[in-house]
C-alpha cells in the first residue's frame, strides 16, 4: 500500500507513516498516525506514550528506537539533533543499549504477582520484601 491510499492522507501530517517508508526521525511534539488500522502497531503506541510522558521535546526518535519494546517513563529522552551523523549513529546504538527490551515474566513470577494483587485487594498486608519468591506463594 502507498500513503496515498490512506483515507486520512490529505489531512495527515505524521512524520512517520506505516503505509510508507518508516525512515527519518520523529519529535514528540510532531503528529502521530491517527488511522485505527495501524493503532495496534507497537511503534505507534510507543510514540503516543513518549508524547505523553517525555519532558524533553527537543530530542528525536528513530523508527528503530520506537520499535524497541522498552519501559517508557517520564524521564525518557531521545537523541540530540545537534550531533553530527557519526555521533548520531553511535548515540542511537547507545540509546538502544540503555533501553533494553522488556523481559518476559516466568510462570512462577506471574503467579506470585497474582497472589500479591489478590492479597492486596482483600486488605491483607503485603509480604515482607526480604522473603523469596517461593515463600510468597505460600
Amino acid at each position: 500500500m502507498r500513503p496515498e491510499d490512506c483515507k486520512r492522507y490529505k489531512d495527515c501530517s505524521a512524520q512517520l507513516c506505516p503505509m510508507g517508508t518508516c525512515s527519518g526521525s520523529w519529535y514528540p511534539e510532531e503528529d502521530i498516525c491517527e488511522s485505527r488500522e495501524f493503532s495496534y502497531e507497537s511503534w505507534i503506541r510507543n510514540q503516543r506514550k513518549i508524547a505523553r510522558k517525555t519532558r524533553d521535546l527537543d530530542t528525536y526518535y528513530t523508527y528503530k528506537m520506537l520499535q524497541q519494546n522498552c519501559i517508557i517513563g517520564k524521564g525518557i529522552s531521545g537523541l540530540n539533533p545537534d550531533n553530527d551523523y557519526c555521533e548520531m549513529k553511535n548515540d542511537g546504538d547507545r540509546w538502544l543499549k540503555a533501553h533494553p527490551e522488556k523481559q518476559k515474566l516466568s510462570e512462577t513470577e506471574i503467579e506470585i504477582r497474582k497472589k500479591r494483587l489478590s492479597d492486596y485487594k482483600r486488605g491483607l498486608t503485603p509480604p515482607e520484601n526480604n522473603q523469596s519468591a517461593e515463600e510468597n506463594l505460600t
